[in-house]
């Protein structure tokens, strides 16, 4: 009996993201189509028509993908399901928060492990003093013990958080009244690209380039033989990465391991 796995598009996540921004602008070791860049071309464009310059960033008049963000759109966007004006991709149109409330309430489209959000403001950005999020498995509200700021300019700030579970919701608390155009909720950043794969199985040497391809279609699948060995995969990345946690996408599911003994 054969059965169908899909490629382990293991998306691993960095709480920050000027640590890696470093090696986009290595010295390229060969020369790459305009749909990959970087040192041995492993950094895939996310731009909206898939291209990029030779350091990741887009043509003129060329924006993220709709599903990326951030410094070379390398960072795949979180939905939510509310508030849809500050998921738009458009600066440009925001949102007055009343005096009331001052917070606002992220519903995700599903549960992930945060890292960091970014916050783009019409004027210039005013410091979170709260952000709470609401586990996914117990259905608790807790408030982030640790809130780290970081200031991009004078309209976006980053904010990062340690939180070792999976979160369903996230709530952001201001002092004074906010006017917000743009909310991104990083979802990971995929450092298996073109990065070395084997298996301790050589029937599946040949496939193993399904893996580290980001392709998460069924299309691009191992299919797993019917065999009583248990086939180990062996992942190896070209430097030390500080890893948050791994998702692993099968033809059957989405598989979400969290790395603290990584």
């Amino acid at each position: 009996m054969t059965k169908s796995v899909c490629s382990f598009n293991i998306t691993i996540l960095i709480g920050f993201y000027f640590i890696i921004t470093s090696s986009f602008f290595c010295g390229l070791s060969k020369e790459c189509n305009v749909t990959w860049f970087g040192y041995n071309c492993k950094q895939k464009c996310r731009c909206q028509d898939g291209t990029c310059k030779e350091d990741g960033s887009c043509f003129l008049h060329q924006k993220c993908h709709p599903y990326y963000f951030g410094p070379q759109c390398q960072f795949r966007l979180m939905m939510y399901k509310n508030m849809p004006i500050l998921s738009d991709g458009d600066d440009h149109t925001c949102l007055n928060i009343s005096h009331a409330n001052k917070s606002v309430q992220f519903i995700l489209e599903e549960s992930i492990k945060f890292t960091w959000l970014r916050i783009v403001q019409s004027s210039e950005s005013q410091d979170l003093v709260r952000l709470y999020y609401l586990e996914s498995l117990s259905n608790r509200l807790k408030k982030c013990a640790l809130l780290k700021v970081f200031r991009i300019d004078n309209t976006t700030i980053d904010v990062a958080c340690d939180i070792n579970c999976t979160v369903s919701e996230l709530y952001v608390y201001w002092e004074s009244e906010p006017s917000l155009c743009s909310v991104y909720i990083n979802a990971g950043m995929n450092l298996l690209l073109h990065q070395y794969v084997n298996a301790t199985d050589e029937d599946y040497e040949h496939s193993s380039y399904v893996l580290n391809d980001g392709d998460t279609s069924q299309s691009q699948c191992i299919k797993a033989q019917d065999k009583k060995t248990t086939v180990l995969w062996n992942v190896f990345l070209d430097e030390p990465k500080h890893i948050n946690f791994i998702v692993i996408y099968s033809s059957f599911s989405k598989f979400i391991s969290f790395s603290s003994l990584i």
